[in-house]
């Protein structure tokens, strides 16, 4: 794992989220963010993976719960995404 400063980071973002190793981010020498490369999520622990899952399912309802959209009508526009996509 490499350390970069918040500068480099942003100085430099777009070639550390495509590297292959993590990168620990860090302001006035500070951790501030871990990021992983994700190419393969299988090379996350489980943990993690529960963790993220978890985070990304509760905000994605609570978006979903403030504009008054059901989980079903979701669903379906998903749905309706895909079919329009593959050409149906």
């Amino acid at each position: 794992m490499k350390t970069v400063t918040v500068r480099e980071f942003r100085s430099q973002m777009s070639e550390i989220l495509k590297g292959p190793e993590s990168s620990l981010v860090t302001s006035h020498s500070q951790p501030t963010a871990l990021i992983v490369p994700l190419k393969d999520p299988k090379n996350l622990p489980l943990e993690m993976r529960r963790q993220l899952y978890l985070m990304l399912s509760a905000q994605l309802a609570e978006q979903l719960q403030a504009r008054g959209i059901t989980e079903d009508e979701a669903q379906r526009g998903f749905e309706d995404f895909k079919k329009r996509r593959r050409g149906r």
